[in-house]
């Protein structure tokens, strides 16, 4: 519940796989449950940071807690399973429970729509109890969106980094007597104390939705969180690791060498980046925006009002970490998950890192092949002249960065500066020379690119794929966003400036709920195309796992990016195209267009790039919609 991104036990005897918490006795008369979000992809998946952050801040202060992983679960590597919860439910073990909630669409299932079924087999579970417990959310899916949250079953919703803040709630609850426990004397006390308790959303008793900001988010509290905390307990890395082993087919078929054993690290506050398209770069700002200034009751382009400072990790603190989870974890691999890494800065953190790690490896206090990968923002990589910046490119080279994210998005240059990319400051031009010098230096560029802009005509598509084919013949992998997701919290979700495609759901009570998916691209040859890709792109990877004999296992991110945009000249009715789409699967499928150097297993950026399975509607139950 702290980021939306991600498990385990501080048992030495325990195998991390899901923890149940055994002692009974504790400080605080209560018990809670936290549920991981369900990722679904296969191919990456690590341990929920936010949510095992959480659980171990709990256990550390006393507080008695379960742990149901989701993940884990699907898997069948969990120790507790949704039949347990149920159980526990029924004999009324809970007094809170805690889940880390989304808003996109994996596997087919729009996952809002998982959370809440679950949320309400949970709710109806515990009425036969006679003692329901309170549902709190957590993560940028509840916070960015806190008002259909509140409504659709939720009672409370952790507004920005949650260890703290849902500690101090579980403490005030646990102070209620045990008979009197419920949501609404809860309430109660929050809206007796709202100069005391920060960073909550609910409704008051007069169903009047109240937003109470959370504390910026400064230097000490962000290294105690980032640096020292995860060092005091236990992450199920391993746990991970074999599931990846275990069920990722031909991992060899990407652009570089697949690591598996590689570890997760955030080493800055948030991403100040305005990218139209992000929620991300709101979450932590608007958590400190004040209650009458928030996105979700303004209309218009905006950004959250909020004040955050960036705080990153300094090159000797990220040393720190890294060799830390190489010691305890054996980790040869770190990605770190910030949401850009190379932000430029006064202390030029990534080439005073670059520095350290050389100087490591060349004394043998690193392993020589240990690798980085991590997620960056095109300007990272141009000097003052918007030149590549050779000096920086080789320096990470040479520190073993064998993989970098680049979020392209696209090739366009009108649709860079559109309203729902928004990334001024360089052109597609300045884009390849800096993808172009990657490869020229060992690295493997992961190009990432968005195919249902809202401004796209049909040749700004083709032209943009086109380019992406061809950095993936000169050994760059791909990273490929289908439509663009419509994510409460964006700016241009708020903005109410394009169509929105909804799912739909059902309320206990009858009510329809709309779930944004998607934004319906302007022009309606790509609107065509975005509204039919997912089922067609799912065809197209069923053929490539067919003819690879890959049934049960989870194919290579790289190979159902390219198998799924081999079908978009024929939904674009350009078929002249389609031979060399299916050219370039074909090579990859035959091990070629590779690239130098290892990485770990592929990145994500911001969830978008999602393994394609037919929707779980059909098309005629889809509700499109403007945001107004």
């Amino acid at each position: 519940m702290s980021k939306n991104t991600h498990s385990t036990s501080i048992s030495a005897r325990s195998n991390g796989a899901v923890i149940r918490n055994t002692n009974l006795k504790r400080q605080n008369s209560g018990k809670v449950l936290l549920i991981t979000g369900c990722t679904g992809l296969g191919f990456n998946y690590a341990p929920h940071f936010g949510v095992y952050q959480i659980y171990n801040y709990l256990k550390l202060n006393n507080v008695s807690c379960d742990m149901y992983d989701r993940d884990l679960e699907l898997f069948k590597k969990a120790k507790i399973y949704e039949k347990d919860v149920i159980e526990s439910l029924k004999n009324g073990e809970y007094d809170i429970v805690g889940i880390n909630v989304s808003q996109d669409r994996v596997l087919g299932e729009q996952k809002m729509i998982a959370d809440l079924e679950l949320i309400w087999r949970m709710k109806k579970t515990a009425e036969s109890s006679g003692k329901i417990p309170m549902f709190v959310a957590g993560g940028q899916a509840a916070q960015l969106n806190y008002k259909q949250w509140l409504d659709l079953g939720i009672d409370l919703i952790v507004n920005g980094y949650g260890e703290k803040i849902f500690y101090d709630i579980c403490k005030r609850y646990f102070k209620i007597p045990e008979k009197s426990r419920n949501s609404s004397n809860l309430i109660d006390v929050i809206d007796k104390m709202t100069s005391e308790i920060h960073g909550v959303s609910y409704k008051d008793k007069k169903n009047i939705y109240r937003y109470i900001p959370a504390p910026p988010v400064d230097e000490k509290l962000f290294k105690e969180l980032f640096l020292g905390f995860p060092q005091k307990y236990e992450m199920p890395h391993h746990i991970f690791w074999d599931i990846i082993r275990e069920n990722n087919a031909d991992k060899d078929l990407g652009a570089s060498k697949f690591v598996i054993e590689n570890v997760r690290l955030f080493t800055t506050s948030h991403c100040p980046r305005r990218c139209g398209f992000c929620n991300s770069g709101q979450f932590l700002p608007e958590a400190s925006a004040s209650e009458d200034d928030l996105m979700i009751d303004k209309k218009g382009m905006r950004f959250s009002s909020g004040k955050q400072k960036l705080v990153q990790l300094n090159a000797k603190e990220l040393m720190e970490l890294v060799m830390f989870n190489a010691k305890k974890y054996g980790a040869k691999s770190v990605l770190f998950s910030d949401d850009d890494f190379a932000l430029k800065s006064k202390h030029n953190r990534v080439m005073e890192f670059c520095k350290l790690v050389m100087e490591y490896k060349r004394k043998g206090l690193m392993d020589k092949d240990f690798v980085f990968n991590c997620q960056t923002h095109v300007s990272d990589w141009l000097d003052n002249n918007k030149e590549p910046n050779k000096k920086l490119i080789e320096a990470v080279a040479e520190a073993g960065f064998g993989s970098i994210s680049v979020g392209v998005e696209t090739f366009t240059d009108r649709i860079i500066v559109s309203p729902s990319i928004n990334k001024a400051g360089y052109t597609s031009k300045h884009a390849q020379a800096v993808l172009n010098t990657m490869v020229d230096n060992g690295i493997v560029p992961q190009v990432n690119v968005i195919l249902g802009v809202p401004e796209y005509t049909v040749d700004d598509l083709l032209v943009t794929i086109d380019i992406a084919l061809d950095f993936i013949i000169k050994g760059c992998d791909l990273s490929l966003s289908r439509q663009l997701l419509a994510l409460p919290g964006a700016p241009i979700y708020e903005s109410g400036m394009y169509k929105v495609v909804y799912d739909k759901w059902i309320h206990p009570s009858g009510k329809k709920v709309k779930i944004p998916d998607y934004f319906v691209p302007n022009d309606p040859a790509v609107a065509y195309a975005m509204e039919h890709f997912d089922v067609e792109a799912r065809k197209e990877l069923d053929k490539v796992i067919k003819r690879m004999n890959w049934q049960k296992k989870s194919p290579p991110k790289r190979v159902i990016a390219i198998s799924a945009i081999s079908c978009l000249p024929r939904l674009l009715g350009r078929d002249d195209l389609s031979p060399k789409y299916y050219k370039v699967l074909d090579d990859v499928l035959a091990g070629k267009c590779k690239g130098g150097k290892e990485i770990s297993y592929p990145l994500d950026i911001q969830g978008v790039d999602k393994e394609f399975k037919t929707k779980k509607e059909e098309l005629s139950d889809i509700i499109i919609d403007t945001r107004v």
